[in-house]
């Protein structure tokens, strides 16, 4: 596959992965309440590895040092994000006790929309990966779909609490997970012209933002309980990454 169909491809994979979240709450919710925290320590594990890994390496090549630069502002902007929105995309409502975002259910389209732009980022980095190259491109996308599936549950947690229909509950969720494609897709518009640079400097962003999801949701989402597997399932995470990278060589 070229670049641009890859894109398309893998962005679907990973909007489908929200889809999957979902569904695990919809018809294994016992098991998703169950194994979310070791779930959230895997994904985290893994993104961790994309970004140290990967991604920044990866930046680093195009834009030099810089590329630090631009993760932080990349991480910035999430912080902003979530904290406007007040959201998170890990599964962490899934704990009964933890109940300090129980508010959200009067917000439940403020949180579709937080958590919809930031699958439409999503998106984009899975279509800057490839722009720069197929290996940084797999492994993007390997990093969103990880997160996607968590908080596909997170977002359709949060609605099913509102006041709104399932059945609508349900539409919201899917039109969400929908945003990774579509940002994938308009990456392909977005990116035509741009400077290999400026290509470099949206990858260091990216990298930015998965930082921020995992060291911000992902990890302190699984330690809301105890849990002596999920330091096994963080590292896990980091050794898949790893073993996965090594078949999409550069």
């Amino acid at each position: 596959m070229n670049n641009i169909t890859s894109t398309v491809c893998y962005g679907i994979v990973a909007g489908l992965a929200s889809c999957v979240g979902i569904l695990l709450l919809l018809y294994r919710e016992k098991w998703a309440r169950r194994h979310t925290n070791n779930l959230n320590s895997f994904a985290a594990g893994a993104i961790l590895g994309a970004v140290f890994l990967h991604l920044f390496p990866g930046a680093v090549s195009v834009v030099g040092e810089g590329a630090f630069f631009w993760g932080l502002v990349g991480f910035f902007i999430f912080y902003i994000l979530e904290n406007m929105v007040v959201i998170h995309s890990s599964a962490e409502k899934f704990y009964l006790e933890h109940d300090e975002h129980h508010h959200l259910s009067s917000s439940a389209l403020v949180a579709s929309i937080g958590i919809g732009l930031h699958s439409l980022i999503d998106g984009l980095v899975i279509g800057v990966g490839f722009d720069i190259n197929r290996h940084i491109g797999s492994i993007a996308t390997i990093g969103v779909i990880l997160h996607e599936l968590p908080e596909g549950m997170a977002i359709f947690s949060v609605l099913l609490e509102s006041s709104i229909s399932r059945n609508k509950a349900i539409f919201y969720s899917v039109v969400v997970a929908l945003a990774t494609p579509l940002g994938a897709i308009l990456s392909i518009f977005f990116l035509s012209g741009l400077t290999e640079h400026t290509v470099g400097v949206l990858l260091a962003l990216g990298a930015g933002t998965f930082l921020y999801v995992s060291a911000s949701d992902l990890i302190p989402a699984t330690h809301l309980r105890t849990n002596k597997f999920s330091a096994i399932s963080l590292t896990s995470g980091v050794v898949f990454l790893y073993l996965m990278a090594r078949l999409f060589p550069e």
